[in-house]
């Protein structure tokens, strides 16, 4: 059947995209379910773009708001520590150890400093680590304001050349990164960073309390 210019022809199962068309076009649509043909034009009595219409715009409203609201959310959700970025794999001055390397350096002397908050620490934490929390109101970033920040240096060794290790949730927690560094500007000469901290710690199977 011939296709004119004022009308569209689509499927019968098209009727949602036909309606569209016929409302914002104002052109007459062809229904072809198999090959018996109907038409439905603006004034048809089987449908009125003013009822359609309002739906429509009802609709696209409603899904406007709704992908606001998303990536509304999405931000919002993106200002907490969940969606931070994970800390740096290195850091200057400062040698990173995994757990194997950390339990050795324990045994050796080397002090664990778990740098969480003290709640953390007290449902669970390395046995013989000193908890030295860092109060963090600085950008998760490596280039983090220190002044912002807060972090008792007095609770760390008074000897500056005995060995430290700091940890703290793992890599996407920047406490144990920003406490060594705050060790390295303090002075102290041998700080070991444990990037995988509390959680790689017990994955590993090794004593906590």
């Amino acid at each position: 059947m011939p296709i004119y210019d004022n009308l569209i022809q689509v499927p019968a199962n098209g009727l949602l995209f036909s309606r569209l068309q016929l409302c914002k076009t104002g052109k007459r649509i062809l229904l072809a379910p198999g090959n018996n043909y109907s038409e439905l034009a603006p004034t048809s009595a089987l449908f009125s773009c003013a009822h359609y219409l309002p739906f429509y715009l009802t609709l696209m409203q409603f899904i406007k708001h709704l992908v606001l609201s998303c990536v509304t959310v999405g931000a919002f959700a993106c200002t907490t520590s969940a969606c931070a970025a994970d800390t740096p794999t290195s850091l200057k001055g400062v040698e990173v150890v995994d757990a194997g390397k950390a339990k050795a350096l324990m045994a050796s002397g080397a002090k664990m400093i778990d740098t969480r908050v003290s709640n953390e620490f007290a449902e669970g934490h390395i046995v013989g680590a000193v908890n030295v929390p860092y109060k963090e109101k600085s950008a998760k970033a490596a280039d983090f304001d220190s002044a912002a920040d807060t972090f008792d240096l007095s609770k760390l060794p008074a000897d500056k050349s005995q060995a430290i290790i700091t940890q703290c949730n793992g890599p996407e927690c920047w406490k144990s990164y920003k406490g060594a560094t705050a060790a390295i500007k303090a002075g102290y000469k041998k700080v070991y960073w444990m990037r995988g901290g509390f959680p790689e710690w017990k994955a590993r199977g090794y004593p906590v309390e």
